[in-house]
């Protein structure tokens, strides 16, 4: 009889195992043309509303970097006219000057400094966004090849379990099996076909978390190969060094602690008295029958003044800006523990997905062979259809089983890539 053996699943099986990231880039490194993948990123980072916040911050700081270089004292110009009263004998005087401020105490320094800390700032969180955008992306694409493949495997199946019915059937026709085979193949072929819709629910819901991500409207991503390149060191500690050294947050957070430093310099500074020097000429003489002056007297003159910090001006300021460093130091103190942390619980994911794929990877020839063995033995009659079937399905359960091992595992890679703050082409590993 023609009854169908299970090569069309060890196809699709096939297909899975070649379609599921055991290596999320192929060899070669960088290339000179841009990949589809690399081209939905960029438009999705043109479309990102975090990654465009973080260009204006970006752009706001570089405009107060430059306010902060052009901030120079103006120079004053002075000028006083005076017209004698009669009280006054009819004396007059006529005064020109110019004052200017000297910031010598490296007031404007400290500010351009801190500005300039600001803007490397700014662009690590634009690192930050951009770099969080494509490794969020790029974990649910890997997500969504992973669903496509199970639910490609799902219809195989529900494929599978309909040509099994016709088989029955044509069984049952010829007497060979009671009615209640016919039955058993059925509710068989309808719960593959549950699975089977429940399978393209969960690639419908992961192709939607994608376009989330990449804010695609309307929603419709064909095949995704997400791309991550570099490859990391196979230690925890080694990986917990280099995402302190990598992350772009923690990178933003130490430019902060850099220009709260400045910013202290700065309004301490502020508190150092600012000396003003003025230069003037003046001409002073007595009026005689009008605007004609007689016997006038000329001068130059030279003025130097400087405030009196009486009041304590400027140390709420100074108190402030330690405050402000501390807390800064603080913030970075807490993000390094949060990235060691989160390097760590990553690798112990990975360590337990490559252990749980290791261990079905060695099934695979197994389960290829004992697949063959129920269909000759079914074919031949040497076992029932409620025995083929229950160790079918077994095999089945494996195989998706097999299956899941090796999406966790791409996931698991994609996970510590990001939480190390790098995309990663291979954690570098050999297990």
């Amino acid at each position: 009889m023609n009854v169908p053996t299970p090569l069309t699943a060890l196809l699709t099986l096939a297909l899975l195992a070649a379609a599921l990231p055991a290596r999320a880039l192929p060899p070669g490194g960088e290339t000179d043309s841009v990949t589809p993948w690399a081209r939905l990123v960029g438009e999705a980072e043109a479309r990102s509303p975090a990654v465009a916040r973080a260009r204006a911050e970006l752009a706001r700081a570089e405009a107060e970097l430059s306010a902060a270089e052009r901030a120079l004292p103006n120079p004053e110009l002075e000028a006083e006219i005076g017209v004698g009263a009669p009280w006054a004998e009819g004396r007059s005087e006529v005064a020109v000057g110019v004052r200017q401020a000297l910031p010598v105490f490296g007031t404007r320094q400290a500010r351009v400094a801190e500005q300039r800390a600001r803007v490397r700032a700014a662009e690590a969180r634009l690192d930050a966004a951009r770099q969080a955008l494509r490794l969020d992306a790029g974990e649910r694409a890997a997500r969504l090849q992973g669903a496509r493949a199970v639910a490609a495997m799902r219809q195989d199946l529900t494929a599978l379990a309909d040509e099994v019915v016709r088989a029955t059937g044509a069984q049952v026709e010829a007497g060979q099996l009671p009615p209640s085979a016919l039955n058993l193949a059925k509710v068989e072929a309808a719960a593959a076909r549950a699975e089977a819709l429940e399978a393209e629910r969960e690639a419908r819901l992961a192709e939607l978390a994608l376009c989330g991500r990449l804010a695609l409207e309307p929603c419709a991503v064909g095949e995704v190969d997400p791309e991550i390149g570099g490859p990391m060191a196979d230690d925890e500690a080694a990986l917990v060094a280099t995402a302190v050294a990598r992350r772009a947050e923690l990178a933003a957070a130490e430019r902060e602690v850099e220009a709260a430093g400045h910013a202290v310099r700065g309004a301490e500074r502020d508190r150092i008295p600012v000396p003003t020097v003025g230069l003037g000429w003046a001409r002073e003489g007595e009026e005689v029958d009008g605007p004609f002056t007689r016997e006038a007297e000329q001068r130059i003159e030279l003025s130097v003044s400087v405030p009196l910090p009486l009041w304590g001006s400027g140390a709420a300021e100074v108190t402030a800006a330690r405050a402000e460093r501390r807390a800064a130091q603080a913030d970075v103190e807490a993000l390094r523990v949060a990235v060691a942390q989160q390097v760590r619980q990553a690798w112990t994911r990975l360590e337990a997905a490559r252990a749980r794929a290791a261990a079905w990877a060695e099934t695979e020839p197994a389960v290829a062979e004992t697949l063959a063995w129920l269909a000759r033995g079914y074919e031949a009659g040497a076992l029932s259809l409620e025995s083929y079937l229950n160790q079918r399905d077994r095999l089945v359960r494996a195989e998706l089983a097999r299956a899941e091992a090796r999406i966790e595992l791409a996931a698991a890679r994609l996970a510590l890539a990001r939480a190390v703050g790098t995309a990663a082409e291979d954690e570098g590993g050999t297990r």
